[in-house]
């Protein structure tokens, strides 16, 4: 991709019912394809949180939608077209399943 294009983002962070709560949202123009700018994102966002997160992995997507099986997600980073209708790429930061299974019954509480 040459050149730069206007893509929508969302931040949201999952409650302990399940449900996505939009932290932040804008939209920007960006130099690199879907998958990297939403990893430049989602890089930035974690810089930003430093002692406010507990922890996990980052996982960059394509355009699938939900969270991948076997994973367990705290925050989703979302890129989108301009007008904010269809996700391009998407990043989740959180542990995998088995890791979470490992954690104290009062910690996975704490994490949604």
């Amino acid at each position: 991709m040459r050149g730069r294009r206007m893509y929508a983002f969302e931040i949201a962070t999952r409650g302990r019912d399940g449900s996505w709560s939009t932290v932040a949202s804008g939209s920007g123009q960006f130099s690199r394809p879907p998958k990297a700018s939403v990893r430049s994102i989602a890089e930035r966002w974690i810089h930003e949180e430093t002692g406010r997160l507990s922890g996990g992995r980052l996982l960059v997507v394509g355009r699938r939608r939900g969270v991948p099986r076997g994973f367990v997600a705290g925050v989703r980073i979302r890129l989108l077209d301009p007008q904010g209708d269809y996700p391009l790429a998407s990043a989740y930061i959180g542990l995998d399943r088995r890791d979470y299974r490992r954690l104290p019954v009062a910690e996975r509480l704490s994490r949604g």
